[in-house]
């Protein structure tokens, strides 16, 4: 299946961690998986907890969500650290678990959410867009002053379901994917551009066809003249085999993705 990814954009409603380092803010110290540049991290012998509001899904039909954390640990063998979501105005923790001790510093713990875990069905886009991720940690510091639990990075993955409907249209990878008339499911790849943005987004752009990749990297297509004109920019629609757009200049471009 797909997977789209979310990570932090802000503060969440729980910042009960004491200290942070390598950002300006806590959400930015676990925005990226940058090894130990940035971390939250605790020294009390008490669970606390950091939660973080993430970035938007496309519109899509989820169908698991995963939460992931990356960890680390001073000193001993005590540390333990849990993925913690709030949905629905509710926390729930994955597994306290003991971080690995000995230098290992990118210890990846999760959670899986097959259903959301207030509603016990299935996600929605909207659920998502609401959800909060984050951490918890627990280290000895009083006992051992040289342990401490960090955390680096923060991130949800959400698998998501394929309508196997002619004309349906999404980003998957860092590829474009469509189902054209057949049914058969097709595919573009585009050349990076050097920008980014909002994973998902499609759009017209002079006479290429853009969009955001799963990475957050923007890429741009270019598509054959079909010849015809029109008087909407910005069409995109499937006809037979062939994804077709209509330019800035109105004009039509039109080709055949590979067949997966």
């Amino acid at each position: 299946m797909p997977v789209v990814t979310l990570i932090p954009n802000g503060e969440g409603s729980l910042t009960q961690n004491p200290e942070f380092y390598g950002a300006a803010t806590r959400w930015q110290a676990c925005e990226t998986d940058d090894g130990i540049i940035s971390a939250v991290y605790n020294h009390q012998p008490a669970t606390l907890y950091d939660t973080f509001t993430m970035t938007d899904p496309p519109a899509i039909t989820p169908s698991s969500v995963t939460v992931y954390a990356k960890v680390f640990v001073r000193v001993s063998g005590f540390a333990r650290a849990a993925t913690y979501i709030k949905t629905h105005g509710n926390y729930y923790s994955g597994a306290l678990d003991i971080i690995s001790p000995g230098g290992d510093w990118d210890t990846t713990i999760s959670t899986v959410y097959a259903v959301n875990p207030f509603t016990g069905a299935a996600w929605t886009v909207a659920e998502l867009t609401d959800l909060e991720a984050g951490i918890g940690l627990l280290a000895n510091g009083v006992a051992q002053p040289d342990d401490y639990a960090y955390c680096t990075y923060v991130w949800v993955e959400v698998t998501y379901s394929i309508p196997e409907e002619t004309g349906y249209i999404w980003i998957e990878g860092t590829g474009l994917h469509y189902i054209d008339m057949t049914p058969l499911e097709r595919y573009f790849e585009g050349d990076t551009t050097g920008e980014i943005g909002t994973p998902g987004y499609i759009w017209v752009e002079t006479t290429h066809l853009h969009y955001i990749d799963e990475n957050g990297d923007e890429r741009q297509l270019t598509i054959t003249t079909a010849g015809a004109t029109a008087v909407t920019p910005g069409y995109l629609w499937i006809e037979a085999t062939h994804l077709h757009y209509i330019d800035e200049d109105g004009d039509e471009h039109s080709q055949e993705g590979t067949a997966v």
